[in-house]
């Protein structure tokens, strides 16, 4: 539930920065360069759930943290509250 929680609060917020259609006639085609890795935005915030990072399984200790972003199809951060 929280999960789908997050996925919906990041579409609204993509949605806040959608420009306003307009018809293909008006519209100009923008030439934009890619970002730079670090300015890379997170499209997904997932955070306070359990969240397994694959480290540890060998040893039956797995390691967890509380939040993660995801950006650019990638993990930008995952931490653990303190």
């Amino acid at each position: 539930m929280r999960a789908s929680n997050a996925l919906l609060a990041a579409a609204l917020a993509a949605a806040a920065f959608c420009p306003a259609q307009t018809s293909p006639a008006q519209h100009t085609p923008v030439e934009r360069a890619k970002p730079a890795p670090a300015a890379v935005v997170p499209e997904l915030i997932v955070f306070n759930t359990v969240i397994y990072t694959g480290v540890g399984f060998a040893e039956d200790r797995p390691q967890t943290v509380q939040a993660m972003a995801i950006g650019g199809g990638k993990v930008l951060w995952a931490r653990t509250r303190r």
